[in-house]
């Protein structure tokens, strides 16, 4: 019986209201703190030193493309991109979860 459990699929976590509540807190602090710009041309403008102050930035990048998708800022098939404030250099590009960045 033992290996049976372990074979079994394990449940998937599923976001509950308070994870995407979380997500829409964080940017809107970023906001508020002139950390982060939006457009609803499916650009987000930021300081690098945001992104490397992250611990994993991947999850960052994921998190601003959730909270996009939710907010209706970009469509299912459209790449998010992240842009410096000061240079506007691309950043980093995302779709769903692959991120690719070019820092």
């Amino acid at each position: 019986m033992g290996l049976l459990k372990k074979l079994k699929k394990q449940p998937r976590p599923v976001q509950t209201i308070g994870s995407l509540t979380n997500r829409f807190i964080l940017v809107d602090d970023l906001k508020k703190k002139k950390l982060l710009e939006t457009t609803s041309t499916g650009i987000f403008y930021t300081y690098l030193e945001v992104i490397k102050v992250n611990k994993n930035p991947d999850n960052f990048f994921k998190n601003l493309y959730v909270y996009a998708r939710s907010s209706g800022l970009i469509k299912a098939s459209e790449v998010l991109q992240i842009r410096d404030f000061e240079e506007g250099k691309l950043l980093a590009s995302i779709l769903a979860d692959k991120v690719t960045l070019h820092y």
